[in-house]
């Protein structure tokens, strides 16, 4: 998809992200979907597996729930919807892996265990709960002067429980991802660095209720918990450098695209399902060879449909033709969107 900025295309890919993940990939909230001086919004579209056609919506509206309906069915918990139809998202903002807090990197860990990993998810939302009630525990007990340690010990032993499920999983996520991000991040790269990723977990193993019992002091003070599988980090390397520090701009673009496409790589080999591919604005701060060394990567298997977007008709245009693929070239013009070039070459250029 082409057209100016402003247009609408990342809002075209995000519809595709609210129909499998059941939220935008770039608003912090559902309220922020809505068009301005509007009080509603929703999202329809079909698809197709090998269980045949299928029929998602989403609508969201002010001072209401959010509605998720699969087939006219109503989901009594979005979660459930997560990994029915997934997706792989690739933009602008991924750059935040690399450059922010642990917070992102985190849940860049979390969004692809839960698309394949039902017992995952299901933890993850059990820890995250029982972490609001110990911080509205010690928030508690730091207005009232008093604290009830006996009472803090069954939210320990709950969170960590399921920390160590989290932490387990996590590890292996890692520890299988790690060779097909470095193949991915070689393709693309042309193999003239070396990426490194490694898991940084907080607390290791069954240490962490000793730690919850030895800093309950300091969670008290501060008002929340200190240590747990929510103080979980990656750390990024290029070369044996901090990437953060030393990468270039086409460096970091390299890594946490390399990353995502080791995403959908992993995710397809646990779930057997394709998901659909989203770029938006990915040739950006990439140099011509690394674009076409991208191309040449999701043009092949795995990968299977894909969307993006770029500003540059013409780029798009002589990305396209140069490659032996099946593509349609869709212009964004006020609200409107318009093929203006589509093409069959996969079986004549054989």
């Amino acid at each position: 998809m082409t057209g100016l900025n402003g247009t609408g295309k990342t809002n075209l890919l995000d519809a595709i992200h609210y129909l499998s993940m059941t939220r935008s990939f770039f608003h912090l909230s559902d309220s922020q979907s809505i068009s301005h001086g509007e009080n509603a919004m929703m999202v329809r579209g079909e698809f197709e597996s090998s269980d045949g056609p299928s029929e998602m919506s989403c609508s969201v509206r002010t001072g209401h729930k959010k509605v998720f309906l699969f087939n006219n069915n109503e989901y009594e918990r979005m979660s459930d919807h997560v990994g029915v139809f997934p997706s792989v998202v690739i933009s602008p903002s991924d750059l935040e892996l690399a450059t922010s807090g642990s917070e992102s990197r985190r849940k860049f860990i979390d969004a692809i265990i839960s698309q394949y990993d039902r017992t995952y998810l299901v933890t993850l939302i059990r820890y995250s709960e029982v972490l609001a009630q110990r911080n509205a525990l010690l928030k508690q007990f730091a207005f009232k002067g008093l604290a009830d340690w006996g009472l803090m010990s069954v939210w320990d032993e709950q969170l960590h429980e399921a920390s160590i499920i989290i932490s387990q999983k996590r590890q292996e996520f890692v520890s299988s991802f790690n060779p097909v991000f470095a193949e991915m991040y070689h393709s693309i790269s042309g193999g003239k660095e070396k990426p490194e990723l490694e898991y940084l977990q907080n607390v290791a193993g069954a240490g962490l209720l000793t730690k919850l019992v030895d800093s309950r002091s300091k969670d008290l003070d501060v008002q929340y918990t200190t240590s747990g599988s929510h103080k979980d980090d990656l750390d990024f390397r290029l070369n044996g450098y901090p990437l953060k520090k030393f990468a270039s701009q086409g460096q970091l673009k390299t890594f946490v695209t390399a990353m995502k496409l080791a995403q959908y790589d992993l995710m397809v080999r646990q779930s057997a399902k394709k998901p659909v591919l989203l770029l938006d604005e990915v040739f950006d701060r990439m140099d011509n060879d690394r674009v076409d060394r991208l191309l040449q990567v999701i043009t092949q298997p795995p990968f299977s449909q894909v969307f993006l977007t770029h500003t540059d008709y013409g780029r798009v245009q002589g990305i396209m033709d140069s490659s032996s693929i099946e593509f349609l070239i869709l212009q964004v013009i006020g609200n409107k969107v318009l093929p203006i070039n589509s093409q069959e070459l996969a079986k004549s250029k054989r």
